[in-house]
């Protein structure tokens, strides 16, 4: 029977979501990422769509901060050009870099990070997560933009 994944893949099928452990003859068994074991009956497998994680050329991540509005147009176009290159660099390959001002809303300007990680261990994928994120925190420091968050003022009269 043709298979769309293999042992070690991270598949979603039916609502399960985990790493194929076993390819039986009857049956299949996955790991969930809450470490449970579920075993599936293949005659499910072969009717069912099965998307399946471990194929893909990379892993998306997509981020981002918002900014003050006092910010200048310079100061933004800086973060996104250096943060663009620096990103582009990672010690793991990164492709498709997108580093931009992408909204304004209420609280500031939100600028959109999002790149693919070319590797297929979630703890490689983990640690380029972190590298970015604290790139993305350097740089913002160095280009001198104030990030700012959400926030809410109650009134009480």
């Amino acid at each position: 029977v043709d298979r769309s994944f293999q042992v070690g893949d991270r598949i979603t099928v039916q609502g399960v979501d985990g790493g194929v452990e076993d390819l039986g003859f009857r049956s299949t068994r996955i790991r969930t990422l809450e470490d449970t074991l579920v075993t599936l009956p293949n005659s499910l497998l072969l009717t069912s769509s099965v998307d399946n994680w471990g194929r893909r050329s990379g892993r998306r991540f997509a981020t981002g901060i918002t900014v003050d509005y006092a910010s200048s147009p310079e100061k933004i176009e800086d973060f996104c050009q250096k943060s663009s290159e620096r990103l582009q660099h990672q010690a793991v390959p990164t492709r498709g870099v997108q580093v931009t001002a992408s909204a304004l809303n209420d609280f500031g300007i939100r600028l959109a990070v999002s790149l693919l990680i070319e590797t297929y261990d979630p703890v490689m994928e983990a640690q380029v997560r972190h590298a970015v994120i604290l790139e993305i925190l350097r740089t913002a420091g160095e280009c001198q933009l104030t990030l700012v968050y959400p926030s809410q003022r109650i009134v009480m009269s």
